[in-house]
């Protein structure tokens, strides 16, 4: 992906996605395909951030996949969602994908509530759309 990407052609761009795509779909074990996700997720912002059906499909798949695996909530899988959500309010800093965010921390806060163990104040702020003024 890191070689597509480095062209810096449409076709590479594309081709980078892609191959981030195949990483986390081959990727295997829960805390892997969070990693990969979270990578692609990364991709997907960084080489076609205008796609936000792309963008909201991707993470609501990693999203998804941590109630599906009781994915433990700490540790370098809270880093991992920490780095990914931080990187989708900064995509959001003009609020021009607040539906995106609205939707991504609906589903982590019920994957959330599937996690006896998890910290139930942190997973409020991940994703969290922008405050309208």
């Amino acid at each position: 992906a890191s070689n597509a990407k480095k062209r810096g052609t449409p076709e590479g761009r594309a081709k980078a996605i892609d191959w981030s795509r195949q990483a986390h779909d081959s990727a295997q074990g829960s805390a892997t395909r969070l990693r990969w996700g979270g990578s692609y997720v990364n991709a997907l912002l960084e080489l076609s951030p205008q796609d936000d059906k792309a963008v909201l499909s991707a993470a609501k798949q990693v999203i998804d996949e941590l109630g599906a695996n009781t994915v433990a909530l700490t540790g370098n899988n809270r880093a991992v969602l920490d780095r990914m959500s931080n990187r989708l309010v900064a995509w959001n800093k003009d609020g021009s994908h607040n539906d995106v965010l609205a939707q991504l921390n609906e589903a982590t806060k019920a994957a959330c509530a599937a996690d006896p163990g998890a910290d139930r104040a942190w997973c409020e702020t991940l994703f969290a759309p922008a405050k309208r003024a």
